[in-house]
């Protein structure tokens, strides 16, 4: 009743009218030739060798050595004794001996010596008590700046002197003489001042505004003149010619044939795309419709399961076997006394 039945692809439809798609072939998989490098192998050319020729050896290397220089002879160090002090400050033997040749010797040996002052030598002996040296009384002598000191006095007791003097002047009194009224007196005349005069400034502003001014006059006149002259009318004469005669056309007449609209084909496919989405929808009604009542008997199978599953069930009794007590296999126990140490 409720099985569905399903119609073959195609029926019912239009053949099309588009000409069929060309069908390529499939991709067909190659590995990745990843370890091999994509550069193109570069053959290698052949290398042309020429053949070794040795050229003679030079001769000079057999008569004399070439390139390394001559080994030079380096003169024997000739010892030499150094000259210590000891020798101008050490008396020899044979030198105390001789009386009149050893001041004349010690003179050569200081001559000799003079560039060279040595420090004398340690006494190592019994210590000499020598006379002391008288001490001197210290000279009181003037400092350097009395003489600025004595002058900067005088100054200042001349500049005192001078206040003084003048402050005296000063404190003396002098009349004025008394004026004489005999003569007019003469009062200056009054200067009288000219009210200030009202000129223009001359600024360089001014002289190139008016250059501007007078150029942008001439400007003026000169496009209005160009506008006045632009403004007259002059006729151009009439050009006479032959007048316009059309050409007939070397076309063929139109032949009207049948002809098939865009939308004729488009409602043919409206047609078929609306049978193909009522079908659609029939099929998704139906299968609504299917999965509703398969939902529905699942629903009622589990309803009736748990039913069943709650109804109550006793379990039996149990029946065991019943217990056998066996007697017990160990001796009775046999008491001993114990092993005291009051005993030993």
């Amino acid at each position: 009743r409720h099985q569905f039945k399903a119609r073959g692809v195609g029926e019912g439809i239009k053949p099309s009218k588009y000409p069929e798609m060309e069908i390529r072939p499939g991709t067909k998989p190659q590995p990745f030739n990843l370890t091999e490098s994509r550069q193109k192998k570069v053959e290698p050319e052949e290398v042309h060798c020429e053949a070794f020729k040795a050229n003679p050896v030079p001769k000079n290397i057999f008569q004399h050595p070439l390139g390394v220089p001559e080994k030079k002879i380096t003169p024997s160090v000739k010892p030499l004794s150094p000259n210590f002090a000891t020798k101008g400050r050490v008396k020899s033997k044979e030198q105390i001996n001789k009386n009149s040749d050893s001041t004349e010797s010690v003179n050569s040996v200081s001559s000799e010596c003079a560039a060279f002052k040595a420090r004398p030598a340690p006494h190592f002996g019994v210590p000499t008590s020598l006379p002391p040296q008288p001490k001197k009384a210290t000279t009181v002598q003037p400092f350097s700046f009395d003489e600025k000191i004595s002058l900067t006095e005088l100054k200042k007791k001349d500049k005192i002197h001078e206040i003084l003097e003048r402050e005296k002047k000063e404190r003396e009194f002098k009349a004025h003489p008394f004026p004489n009224f005999d003569k007019p007196i003469n009062l200056p005349m009054k200067e009288h001042i000219m009210p200030t005069r009202i000129e223009p400034f001359n600024l360089d502003i001014e002289k190139r505004v008016e250059a501007r001014l007078k150029k942008w006059e001439e400007n003026l006149e000169q496009e209005s003149r160009k506008q006045k002259e632009a403004t007259k009318f002059k006729a151009k004469p009439a050009k006479l010619g032959m007048p316009f005669v059309p050409a007939p056309s070397n076309k063929p007449l139109v032949e009207i044939s049948n002809f098939e609209l865009h939308t004729d084909r488009r409602a043919q496919d409206r047609e078929v795309f609306e049978l193909h989405i009522k079908e659609k929808e029939v099929e998704i009604l139906e299968l609504k419709r299917m999965r509703e009542d398969q939902k529905k008997m699942e629903e009622e199978e589990e309803i009736r399961r748990l039913r069943k599953e709650a109804v109550h069930k006793s379990n039996p009794i149990r029946n065991y076997p019943p217990i056998v007590i066996h007697p017990s296999d160990k001796p009775m126990t046999q008491p001993k006394s114990p092993n005291f140490v009051l005993k030993k």
